[in-house]
């Protein structure tokens, strides 16, 4: 990079503090179009050229093919070069243009081309002010002003002097649109910025503020060490789909039985969070308060605090609640009980699933007590809880659904394995379904050994 490039060369309005793709276009038409004038240029009359203005052919030459690379690459230390190349293009002309009296192009035609280079002039310096480089523009008018007034002056020119009004008019006439509707411009696009380092600000505010929640809701969860010693061997997938999450986990031990859940409340995010601090709420009073033992009993229970939690208030009902799947252990019996979410269990390379109630820890049409199912637990039994942020996550080659089969096969290739490489291999497949899609859930799960 030269060393002149490190320097804002568009003044303090420069054009690439405020670049879009709208003036990304502009340039790249005026790069080329510039490149082609100035090839153009030299071939109509650049065996005429002097030692200087061949100079400024070059470096102009160069100059914009920097400028060209930089728009094409969308590069910022090339970018810069834009308006150097209109300096160059203007000085290009103007030289070239003042040399034509030591030529053999100063006839008839002369006034035409003159005519031509004050128009192309006119084109370059309007699109270096509508590129933001308004320090450049008053000077190359300056330079475009000085120019017409030498001509004006000149006898050999009586075209220019005979309608020096009318070009000035009808030029400045032209730089005064484009500056008004510049100033236009920068006036709305200042508001944007201010409007938009205010919802920058508000954005912030509210994440901190979730950044914050989430350490709340983070002491709702047990820690996984209290798993670990109940249990052979265990593992804890969690993975919300925003700061805070409606999913959630949750351990109890009370007197000789140890209870395992896992509960995917309504929606995700703030809204789920809440819900989900009512729900965890109501299943520590359902299980510490009350002289509930089963599953069952624990989420009828449980189902009764979140409804009377939720009941009609001043903005009316609130349907909200859960799914769950709740284990005890006591001695080698685990009981289960479900709302909306089976326990799997794999045993000897078989899977098992004990079904969920269909009605969920909330409003329900037909509410009915919750079934518990008790089963014997054998040596190297594995059993899983998860919430359906899993298998409902889109992904793939087709962007479909990862769906319950894949789910019970990948279990089933990795039930023998420590929960722990399990709990990695989840995770892996998780991210390799998903790929670049957003995640669409929360996700919760549980794995656990008793013995």
């Amino acid at each position: 990079m030269l060393p002149f490039s490190k320097f804002k060369i568009a003044g303090k309005d420069d054009y690439y503090n405020r670049y879009s793709e709208e003036k990304r276009l502009i340039s790249l038409i005026t790069l080329v179009l510039g490149i082609i004038g100035v090839v153009l240029d030299y071939f109509t009359n650049g065996k005429y050229y002097d030692s200087t203005i061949l100079s400024v052919f070059y470096v102009t030459l160069v100059v914009l093919l920097i400028a060209l690379i930089g728009e094409i690459s969308q590069k910022e230390k090339y970018r810069q070069y834009f308006v150097l190349g209109t300096w160059g293009l203007v000085l290009n002309i103007l030289f070239s243009q003042l040399n034509y009296p030591d030529t053999s192009f100063y006839t008839d035609n002369f006034e035409q081309v003159l005519i031509r280079n004050i128009l192309f002039l006119t084109a370059v310096i309007t699109l270096t002010a509508v590129m933001g480089g308004l320090v450049h523009f008053r000077l190359q008018v300056a330079v475009l002003f000085s120019l017409l007034v030498y001509y004006a002056f000149n006898d050999n020119t009586p075209f220019i002097a005979e309608n020096f009004g009318v070009l000035l008019v009808s030029i400045f006439g032209l730089f005064g649109i484009v500056l008004f509707f510049i100033k236009y411009q920068n006036r709305f696009v200042q508001d944007l910025m201010m409007q938009r380092k205010a919802l920058e600000r508000k954005n912030k505010e509210i994440t901190d503020n979730i950044t914050y929640a989430r350490r709340i809701q983070k002491t709702i969860l047990p820690p996984d060490e209290l798993l670990q010693q109940q249990v052979k061997d265990a593992m804890v997938y969690y993975k919300p789909k925003s700061i805070v999450a409606g999913d959630f986990y949750w351990f109890v031990e009370k007197e000789d039985t140890f209870y395992i859940a896992v509960a995917d409340c309504t929606g995700h995010g703030v809204s789920g969070a809440f819900v989900s601090l009512v729900c965890n709420n109501a299943l520590n009073r359902a299980v510490n308060e009350f002289d509930n033992h089963s599953p069952g009993e624990v989420l009828s229970h449980t189902r009764d605090l979140v409804l009377k939690r939720f009941e009609k208030g001043e903005e009316g009902n609130i349907y909200d609640g859960m799914d769950i799947g709740l284990c005890s252990i006591r001695g080698n019996t685990l009981s289960y009980s479900g709302a909306n979410i089976s326990l799997w269990l794999i045993r000897k390379g078989e899977i098992i699933e004990y079904k969920a109630d269909k009605q969920p820890i909330g409003v329900y049409v037909a509410p009915k007590p919750f079934t518990t199912h008790h089963i014997e637990v054998q040596e190297d039994d594995c059993f899983y809880l998860f919430t359906d942020g899993y298998i409902d996550q889109f992904g793939g080659e087709r962007g479909k659904k990862f769906k319950i089969k894949a789910f019970k096969k990948m279990l089933l290739s990795i039930y023998d394995k420590p929960m722990k490489e399990q709990k990695e291999i989840i995770d892996k497949t998780f991210q390799d379904w998903k790929g670049n899609l957003d995640q669409v859930d929360d996700v919760c799960g549980v794995g656990f050994r008793v013995v």
